[in-house]
């Protein structure tokens, strides 16, 4: 690992322990008791690690967007445990300046929801009482052609979606911008 790799991950990993009680905080307002919150918090510390072994760019990232990241899936009361597969962890550079010609890039963490993160999210504010695995329809070459998924809102109605080929494009193009 090289002085400027260490450096980066000291910052960013001091940030975290720096704002540990904060970090705390938030996870109290979700009903976690004091001694349990501090443990999850550094479990969540010793996940970024994890994901940063897979990803190096998260350790030169930021630091202010790293707490903000971790920030979120807390408040969310989601975790960036791997095995439990309910949150994206991913890096960008950004460009910082205010003068177009001369650049400035930055490398960002950002963290988003997977499907099931957002499933989680929704029972537990309530939105979703319910689902069922979603239904796959497949076109001759095995491509996905469609995706139908249920659930049950908190009205008790089931409500179905179903996305098509068009949707699946139409969010390729926009994550291809990221």
């Amino acid at each position: 690992m090289t002085k400027e790799v260490q450096t980066t991950e000291t910052g960013v990993i001091a940030t975290l322990k720096t704002a540990m009680p904060t970090l705390v905080q938030l996870a109290q307002i979700n009903g976690i008791s004091a001694e349990k919150a501090e443990a999850l918090m550094a479990q969540e510390v010793e996940f970024l690690r994890e994901a940063a072994m897979l990803n190096p760019k998260i350790l030169q990232s930021a630091p202010a967007s790293v707490l903000l990241a971790v920030k979120r899936a807390i408040k969310n009361n989601l975790t960036l445990d791997p095995q439990a597969g309910l949150m994206y962890i991913k890096t960008r550079s950004i460009n910082v300046s205010q003068d177009p010609k001369a650049a400035q890039w930055i490398t960002i963490m950002e963290t988003q929801e997977t499907c099931n993160g957002l499933l989680s999210k929704n029972r537990m504010l309530g939105r979703i009482l319910d689902h069922n695995v979603p239904q796959v329809e497949f076109d001759a070459s095995g491509k996905v052609k469609s995706v139908t998924f249920s659930f049950q809102k908190n009205t008790g109605n089931w409500e179905t979606m179903t996305f098509s080929e068009y949707d699946f494009e139409r969010w390729g193009n926009a994550s291809h911008k990221e």
